[in-house]
């Protein structure tokens, strides 16, 4: 545990746990959750066990982490998370200038799609010096293809990440595009358009998805085996690129 020293700034450390199984949490994470002074966890509201933090006491329930304390922070999802962050933030803060070291959990990886990204930088804000070390998440695209045993892209094949809230022309270019894989992120109420555009290119056989991976609730399978379902935004879609064995795909 960090010394808790006047004159020192605590360092803020965003740890990806991965999409939610807790086999995911990688080892780098599990030592960082036992060194940092404080560890925080974002939620939806106070009586609300959010997401990471569910992964995280699901880690020390099977063993995988010693027990370790867990503060809430609440971002709700009502359009009001400009204020909760930096509310957060100053919470933060104080530890931060206490000279502790605090860990801020997050689904998947700290740098992509996370809300580590908003929190650090408010927090930057009232802490311009700040030392900011970040600890790498598996991602549930990454999950989801290892589940399936799915090679995402090889040689000279592209990988092209995607959300579904993103511009449906962009969306279209990639799948458009010769030699690419295509990973597509909180695509839930998108899912119907989606396999659309996948029949009319002859792309959804061999696709992929997954819902609340490592969850309760999770759900795998082909793409069309989404269809007339209620998909929610914890949902990943693998659209692999036409490879020689799916040309043929009618």
């Amino acid at each position: 545990m960090s010394e808790n020293t006047s004159d020192r700034i605590g360092k803020l450390i965003g740890i990806g746990v991965g999409p939610g199984e807790p086999k995911y949490l990688t080892v780098e994470a599990i030592l960082a959750l036992k060194e940092a002074a404080r560890v925080v966890a974002p939620c939806a509201n106070n009586l609300e066990v959010g997401r990471a933090e569910a992964t995280v006491l699901r880690a020390i329930e099977e063993g995988y982490l010693s027990e370790v304390s867990i503060d809430r922070v609440i971002i709700p999802m009502d359009g009001s998370s400009t204020n909760a962050y930096r509310d957060a933030a100053q919470n933060i803060a104080i530890s931060l200038r206490e000279g502790l070291d605090v860990a801020l959990i997050t689904l998947g990886d700290p740098h992509l799609y996370s809300t580590f990204t908003s929190f650090s930088a408010e927090i930057k804000k009232l802490i311009p010096s700040l030392i900011i070390e970040t600890v790498p998440g598996i991602m549930a695209f990454q999950a989801l293809a290892s589940r399936f045993s799915l090679v995402l892209s090889d040689q000279e094949e592209a990988l092209y990440l995607v959300t579904a809230h993103n511009s449906k022309t962009k969306l279209l270019e990639a799948l458009d595009t010769a030699n690419t894989s295509v990973v597509i992120y909180k695509g839930g109420r998108e899912f119907p358009s989606i396999i659309d555009e996948l029949k009319k290119r002859n792309r959804l056989s061999e696709s992929i998805a997954g819902e609340k991976l490592g969850m309760d609730g999770e759900f795998l399978g082909s793409v069309d085996a989404f269809e007339g379902r209620d998909v929610g935004y914890l949902a990943t879609m693998i659209v692999p690129p036409v490879r020689h064995e799916n040309k043929e795909e009618s």
